[in-house]
């Protein structure tokens, strides 16, 4: 069997285990700014960037980090997409649209790594989730 057919059957293998759907959009920006007003004019919508299946795995729970004058546990996930979901980028937005586990529903992760090789069955999105 070839190298080729391989990572194919894998892929096949990783996307079965996707049982969550996800949204990932980028920040189109803050708007035009307004020198009457000296501030910027209403913000663009965000730029989807991929919707669908997904897995997502904590990969770290519970290290308390300060933001500002606050302190907020960031936990990490890894969230698999199926290989074709390309173009994601650090500090996109991940929402889990549907997830077996009520919590992760409605979820917002920021992106803070993704992963790129050449036989890859699986796009692993590495994500921080910030709990006040």
């Amino acid at each position: 069997m070839s190298i080729t057919r391989r990572i194919d059957a894998a892929a096949r293998r990783s996307r079965r285990l996707m049982i969550d759907t996800c949204t990932i959009t980028r920040s189109a920006g803050e708007g035009t700014f307004n020198p009457v007003t000296l501030g910027h004019d209403a913000t663009p919508a965000p730029t989807e960037i991929y919707h669908g299946c997904c897995l997502v795995q904590v990969r770290r729970s519970g290290d308390t980090v300060d933001i500002g004058d606050q302190d907020v546990t960031a936990h990490l996930y890894d969230v698999y997409l199926p290989p074709e979901a390309t173009g994601i980028g650090i500090d996109d937005v991940v929402t889990i649209d549907e997830s077996g586990d009520e919590d992760l529903r409605l979820a917002t992760l920021r992106v803070v790594d993704v992963t790129s090789e050449s036989m890859l069955p699986a796009r692993q999105v590495t994500c921080q989730r910030n709990l006040g």
